[in-house]
């Protein structure tokens, strides 16, 4: 579920998941999943909010 959420908050704001601002993201998204934030919908969500687009 994680790594779907990272690839789609990825491709949904043209983050290469492979760029610094990819591990970034990827670092936030697993930090929330560890605390309970378990959605695809919700983890994406959480991405929208941070990157503001």
């Amino acid at each position: 579920m994680l790594l779907i959420a990272f690839q789609e908050a990825c491709a949904r704001h043209d983050i290469s998941p492979d760029s610094e601002d990819g591990s970034d993201l990827l670092t936030v998204l697993l930090y929330a999943f560890q605390k309970g934030t378990t959605t695809k919908d919700a983890l994406v969500g959480l991405a929208l909010n941070l990157i503001g687009k």
